[in-house]
């Protein structure tokens, strides 16, 4: 004993046995009579031909393929067969890809069981056999294979073959997925619900994001709103409908493209009225205009990067140590709606903006505030001047 301990590898399972098995039965060439092509040359079928993509043999893992160990081979078959089934594009393909593996044949041979009326259904009425199709170069191969095999080469469940084979033995065609089309569903919304939530959500004041280098085309809320109480108050309107928050948040999220808030980097208006002029050109016809308007708003563009590169300048200009030069920035902040109520019918009506102007002395870092609301002046560098 040297005092290690050894433990035991663990067993494989029922379905694993079957799938290496059946596998085997593959591998193995003693089992198929050699074939001939069109031209009459013999072949082997399971020959390995490492240029076809559908050629998953030991070549796969860089083996031999007259290697008599199925080690690399198994996992390679098996992990072809469950790669193509997975890539087919939804439950209807894959079933009739498995129904195509399926036979469907009489029962040839019975034995007397008491107690069944002669003539009767029965549930034994048909033979299935399950095979896999192994393509060698330039042939497939079906081989047949038990139903734990079959199961565990695509990962599904005995039931679904049951009712597959069921179908292709009555119908003769695969069954179509019905999940989603049944009419058992009292509590599913019409399409005039979803135009009221719709027409609900399209009823709040907002406003378009701005152009700016990267461009947007996002609706913005105010930013004390949000979904739970846009639900609210759509319960409120309307009493008599039955609308939980998830339904409503869902078709928030999926008809409209709102979010809350205002994006910070907003943009001049020069940025936004080349946005709108290049927007209404067609780009096949007027293809020179919309290239002049594109190279205007990127050259300008480029006058606001140099802008604030000189804004930094400046202001580590009038912080340094000693230094006789003054630095002063100013703007206007985000206006601010009145009054700031929560009751739900402001967000429907027009508000009193109130503007606040900003002087920034970047030197010594203080601000200085100037408000005023609407009525008094507007928003401009004219009024900023005359009422100053």
């Amino acid at each position: 004993m040297d005092g290690h301990t050894h433990r035991l590898p663990k067993p494989k399972s029922r379905g694993e046995r079957m799938v290496e098995l059946a596998l085997s039965k593959i591998k193995s060439t003693s089992d198929l009579p050699t074939k001939q092509d069109e031209a009459g040359t013999s072949f082997d079928p399971f020959d390995i031909d490492p240029e076809d993509p559908f050629d998953v043999g030991s070549w796969h893992y860089g083996v031999d393929a007259d290697d008599d160990s199925s080690d690399a081979y198994i996992p390679s078959l098996k992990e072809s067969l469950l790669s193509h089934f997975n890539s087919l594009a939804n439950k209807d393909s894959q079933d009739s890809f498995l129904a195509t593996l399926i036979e469907v044949g009489t029962v040839e041979r019975r034995r007397p069981t008491p107690g069944v009326v002669e003539g009767a259904q029965n549930p034994h009425d048909y033979s299935y056999k399950c095979h896999v199709k192994v393509v060698r170069g330039h042939t497939a191969v079906p081989v047949p294979v038990c139903i734990k095999a079959f199961l565990a080469f695509f990962g599904i469940k005995k039931g679904r073959v049951e009712r597959i084979r069921a179908s292709v033995a009555t119908k003769g065609v695969p069954p179509q997925d019905q999940r989603g089309k049944h009419d058992n569903r009292p509590h599913a919304f019409s399409t005039g619900q979803v135009n009221m939530i719709i027409n609900h959500i399209s009823s709040f004041r907002g406003r378009q994001s701005h152009y700016s280098r990267k461009e947007t085309r996002k609706f913005y809320l105010p930013e004390e709103l949000n979904i739970a109480k846009m639900h609210r108050m759509y319960l409120e309107l309307h009493p008599n409908e039955k609308c939980c928050y998830e339904s409503y948040r869902y078709i928030f999220e999926q008809k409209f493209n709102i979010s809350f808030g205002y994006p910070r980097q907003d943009t001049c208006s020069e940025c936004d009225s080349l946005a709108v002029k290049i927007s209404h050109l067609d780009k096949e016809t007027q293809e020179e205009e919309v290239r002049r308007l594109m190279a205007e708003k990127e050259l300008h563009q480029r006058k606001a990067s140099v802008f604030y590169e000189r804004k930094r300048a400046a202001k580590e200009a009038a912080r340094a140590v000693g230094s006789t030069t003054a630095a002063v920035a100013f703007d206007f902040w985000k206006n601010m709606p009145l009054p700031n109520i929560t009751t739900n019918d402001v967000y429907y009506r027009r508000q009193l903006s109130l503007y606040t102007f900003e002087v920034h002395d970047l030197g010594a870092n203080k601000v200085y505030l100037y408000s005023y609301d609407e009525t008094v002046a507007n928003k401009g560098s004219n009024d900023v001047v005359s009422n100053s």
